[in-house]
């Protein structure tokens, strides 16, 4: 475990291959920071304009970062189950699609 632990995890450039959309999960006070999860979600392109009032500014993908939140703890969330679940009922892959 320490040996993986040891290894870089930064899957910025190999997001974008990904076709189905994408939750990114994780807590503030997590091992992976709120800035990278940022900078992935921004590599899928999420985040670089306003959703407007109607949402046609959002893309397909999602990011939540969970207050007092670690890895060791996530599954204990509040939140957890409710971003997901409305993050499934949004999510409709497309056939060959690619990140926005």
């Amino acid at each position: 475990m320490g040996e993986l632990l040891g290894r870089a995890f930064d899957w910025t450039a190999d997001i974008g291959r990904v076709r189905s959309p994408v939750l990114l999960v994780g807590g503030d006070a997590d091992m992976v920071s709120p800035a990278h999860m940022v900078a992935v979600f921004a590599s899928l392109c999420g985040g670089r304009q306003e959703a407007v009032w109607n949402g046609s500014g959002l893309t397909r993908h999602r990011l939540a970062v969970l207050p007092a939140t670690t890895h060791d703890d996530v599954l204990q969330s509040p939140f957890l189950i409710r971003i997901v679940e409305d993050f499934l009922a949004s999510a409709e892959p497309e056939v060959g699609a690619t990140a926005e």
